[in-house]
């Protein structure tokens, strides 16, 4: 004979669950914990099955976004280049991707210049300025701007 483990009563030592009491001998043999457990194994696949099928990227929204230039300014040692990035989309953009590239008098490129670590946020229907500056010594004679990527929260 064993001791039940909630009301201390003397049961049977084979007993999974006390006559008395109700109450289940072994912790995770009772259908509660179930409760508990099956949710918690089951999270993980429901929130990877939720980005796989909501993977939406900048791609898809390239044709609603538009960057035009606003202005050079000009120091002693540099060029800062002004550029409005307009969201004509539903969802507030961050930390954008892009390269700045510049070319000769023929169009070659000479120079490309990317970050992908810029603070930058635009909101949904909005728009927002980017600065860029190069140095003054660059063989570049026009610059162009071009988004590669951007993310957004879906959630």
């Amino acid at each position: 004979m064993k001791k039940c483990k909630s009301c201390k009563k003397e049961i049977d030592d084979s007993a999974t669950k006390c006559p008395f009491c109700q109450s289940f001998q072994k912790w995770y043999k009772g259908p509660q914990i179930m409760i508990l457990i099956f949710p918690l194994l089951m999270l993980p696949s429901l929130f990877s099955i939720s980005r796989l099928t909501n993977d939406e990227k900048y791609l898809n929204y390239k044709k609603d976004i538009l960057v035009t230039q606003v202005n050079i300014a000009s120091d002693t040692e540099s060029d800062i280049h002004t550029y409005n990035i307009k969201n004509n989309t539903e969802h507030k953009w961050h930390d954008i991707s892009y390269q700045f590239i510049g070319t000769d008098e023929e169009g070659k490129v000479v120079v490309v210049q990317s970050d992908s670590k810029y603070r930058w946020k635009v909101q949904a229907n909005s728009a927002s300025m980017i600065s860029i500056k190069t140095p003054k010594d660059t063989p570049a004679e026009k610059w162009s701007l071009k988004i590669v990527d951007m993310k957004f929260d879906k959630y």
